[in-house]
């Protein structure tokens, strides 16, 4: 049996890693009316968005191993009602948990759990004449808008800066055009966010391109174009996304040696039950059962979907789970 040993990864250690995100397993599409030929296209697509959110890859809407769910996905709809919106008719349709994560895992997908980390986008945009601007609400709020609205379907908490004085002391576009890290991480530090994203977005002749790149508990990067500067932020979102999910999405195979870890501050019943469970709900965590109990510390024994590694970044990213300066868990029943 291994000991599990805690690797702080994340540059911002002393802060709230992720977020839990809701409605995961819930989608509303259009629909064009109350039929039952209607109401299957409808439910199919509701399908394809939930299974977009919840693994974490823009090619699962798609993806030839989870067709039998995309084709017939009525043994996993929980339940769903018709409203009337805005632009008319739509289906809301929720979808079981359980069932879904276990059919996705059996087709060979992951499943990125419902803490995520949120994530700060610093993005310089150049204009035609060369004039480069920071990307906010107060400046740029088409774009700021693309980028949150995009991370809301994609299942991915996204933050812009608020450009603000404060802001602008520690900080300057060319710092963020530039990639220099140590400014940015300082100017990132009031916004509490897991990660922070240096992106430039810059017109290319066709559209816009973007080219960004991660920082936090694993460093990333990619390039993308789009036909308008929208277009380029929403692309941004999604790319970020999908390799954000290849790295912390979680597939069902079994670890075949389970893994010990010990967490302090667990003194009381409620604690204990609370910290059982906040284990069991990480995606990579299979089974938990407790095997020693001493004075404010529990010690568990874990059967793992991944490996020691994905354990770590789960951990880190965890609002209940912090490393003390001993390099010991804490719980932190909130």
């Amino acid at each position: 049996m291994k000991s599990f040993v805690f690797v702080c990864l994340t540059l911002f250690c002393s802060q709230v890693f992720a977020v839990p995100v809701g409605e995961l397993y819930r989608s509303q599409v259009a629909i064009k009316s109350q039929t039952d030929t209607a109401r299957e296209a409808a439910l199919k697509a509701a399908m394809a968005q939930t299974l977009v959110r919840v693994t974490g890859s823009s090619e699962a809407a798609s993806a030839p191993e989870l067709a039998e769910l995309l084709n017939d996905p009525s043994p996993y709809v929980l339940s769903y009602r018709y409203e009337q919106g805005d632009d008319g008719l739509e289906l809301y349709a929720a979808f079981d948990q359980h069932l879904l994560d276990q059919a996705i895992w059996q087709h060979g997908y992951g499943v990125w759990g419902a803490e995520r980390p949120t994530t700060l986008l610093w993005v310089a945009i150049q204009d035609a004449s060369g004039q480069r601007d920071m990307v906010s609400d107060a400046s740029r709020p088409l774009l700021a808008k693309a980028a949150v609205d995009e991370g809301k379907q994609r299942g991915l908490p996204v933050v812009l800066p608020l450009w603000d004085l404060d802001d602008k002391v520690k900080l300057d576009v060319l710092d963020v055009w530039g990639r220099f890290d140590e400014p940015v991480s300082d100017a990132s530090s009031r916004y509490k966010a897991a990660q922070f994203v240096m992106a430039r977005l810059t017109p290319n002749g066709q559209g816009y391109a973007a080219d960004w790149q991660l920082s936090g508990a694993i460093s990333l990067s990619g390039q993308v174009t789009g036909d308008s500067p929208e277009a380029a932020m929403r692309a941004l979102v999604d790319d970020l996304t999908d390799q954000l999910a290849a790295n912390l999405a979680v597939k069902g195979n079994l670890s075949a040696q389970r893994n010990e870890i010990t967490l302090l501050g667990v003194g009381r019943a409620e604690d204990y039950l609370k910290a059982l469970d906040e284990l069991k709900k990480l995606p990579v965590v299979a089974d938990a059962e407790v095997t020693d109990v001493k004075a404010g510390a529990v010690t568990f024994s874990l059967q793992l979907r991944g490996d020691q590694t994905q354990l770590s970044q789960a951990l880190t990213l965890s609002r209940h789970f912090e490393a003390g300066p001993d390099g010991q868990y804490h719980f932190v029943n909130r």
